[in-house]
């Protein structure tokens, strides 16, 4: 009897937990909508009642095979009488004297093609509560337009560009978006994804945006942040790998990339004038683009091994520059006009493409002792303190150009051009510094 009793309780305990599994979560915040969840899944939705004891059933509703087209307000009331839950082509809003568009909180969860309000001059918002996969939510010119809301998106193509009126983009769910488009909507004071994981992606020209929360984005095909006037700061706590663009953001003081290693095709930060604090300690592989900063200082590199270009140039104010781990470059690595440096120190690159050093007034010396071979060209001109040129183990040089450099003796040159094997054509004048004798 007390081994059958035993089974007995066994049994019980694994129809408890049977029943657990089966039992949507307990406890919601009212008026919440999630995707379907549970043996009763469909690509509906449920939603958290008054009381918030649990999610309700599936609204699993009805598939519409095709596309919709919205002329005006009697169109959008049949659509809602539909019961539609998902529409597996287009849905797009024309309906000149429609002022809203808010289906309820429980239709319409799927549309596979596009959801349009494009030029409306009426629309002041468009809300879609259930809303949790589209294959491109597009609001473009609509010129009264204020409120954008898909609070369940997760994922979908999104293009929000050149709404007068916006002031308000709500994604908070998004999670991929294969291209997100925020562009020329000059009312947004600020811009927010909290949840998104990996995007391309294209702010340009929100100029009041004062404000940039990306705190869960890893990876992007591509991230273009421009011409947002507003922005102060911005900073991408979970970014690791992909190509970033930061260019015309006029009051931008301090950009941190904490975590990203990988640059992919490049990494660009230019024409940001105020910018002071540019935080990329685990860069290891990438372009790197740094041009046009004026109140830049300081531009460290500490991990940087491998880059298919190293380009700075016209940061007049740069004193420092550290790449001390730079072994090679695909591409070109070039200095110039940034007339604050005294130094240029390459303590590991062993190969370059081309090395490119001109128009640095205050340069005084530059120093590559591991460099053995540039594919291209060595071009070193117009550095007008440069006394030094320490290049002990270059061997391999495709042409050879260094020119008015007023500080530096022609014999420096000279002597370069002799430990080159076979020599390349070379182009030297204006290397003035006296006394021309070299050891």
């Amino acid at each position: 009897m007390a081994s059958l009793a035993k089974v007995a309780a066994a049994l019980a305990a694994v129809v408890a937990l049977v029943a657990l599994a089966c039992t949507p979560p307990t406890g919601c915040t009212p008026g919440a909508v999630r995707a379907c969840q549970g043996p009763a899944a469909c690509p509906g939705t449920q939603v958290c009642p008054a009381g918030g004891s649990a999610f309700g059933p599936c609204g699993c509703g009805v598939t519409l095979d095709g596309s919709v087209t919205i002329h005006d307000a009697v169109d959008w009331a049949n659509f809602l009488d539909g019961g539609y839950t998902a529409i597996t082509g287009d849905l797009v809003v024309l309906a000149p004297g429609l002022a809203t568009l808010s289906p309820p909180a429980t239709a319409l969860g799927t549309i596979g093609g596009r959801l349009a309000v494009d030029g409306n001059s009426s629309l002041a918002s468009l809300e879609f509560p259930a809303l949790t996969s589209v294959g491109q939510l597009s609001v473009t010119s609509a010129s009264q337009i204020r409120l954008v809301s898909c609070p369940a998106l997760i994922h979908g193509s999104v293009a929000v560009e050149r709404n007068a009126a916006l002031t308000s983009l709500e994604l908070p769910a998004l999670e991929t978006a294969l291209r997100l488009s925020v562009l020329g909507n000059p009312g947004l004071t600020g811009l927010a994804f909290p949840a998104l994981r990996h995007a391309w992606l294209t702010l340009d020209d929100d100029a009041a945006a004062a404000s940039l929360a990306l705190p869960r984005l890893e990876t992007v095909e591509r991230l273009d942040v421009v011409r947002l006037a507003a922005l102060t700061s911005l900073r991408l706590p979970a970014l690791v790998s992909g190509p970033v663009t930061v260019d015309r953001a006029t009051a931008l003081v301090s950009l941190e990339l904490p975590l990203l290693a990988s640059a992919g095709s490049g990494l660009t930060v230019s024409n940001a004038p105020a910018l002071l604090r540019l935080a990329l300690p685990a860069l290891a592989s990438g372009s790197v683009s740094l041009a046009g900063n004026a109140a830049l200082t300081a531009v460290s590199l500490p991990l940087l091994t491998a880059t298919g270009a190293l380009q700075v140039g016209d940061n007049p104010a740069l004193a420092t520059l550290e790449v001390p781990a730079l072994r090679t470059a695909e591409g070109l690595v070039s200095l110039s006009a940034s007339s604050a440096l005294t130094r240029l120190d390459l303590p590991a690159l062993i190969s370059a493409s081309a090395l490119s050093v001109g128009d640095d007034t205050a340069l005084t010396a530059v120093s590559a002792p591991a460099l053995r071979t540039l594919s291209g060209g060595l071009v070193v001109g117009s550095n007008a303190a440069l006394t030094t040129l320490t290049l002990p183990a270059l061997r391999t040089v495709g042409f050879l150009v260094v020119t008015d450099n007023a500080a530096l003796r022609q014999c420096v040159a000279d002597g370069l051009l002799l430990q080159l094997a076979p020599p390349p054509t070379a182009s030297f004048s204006g290397n003035t510094g006296m006394p021309d004798t070299c050891p």
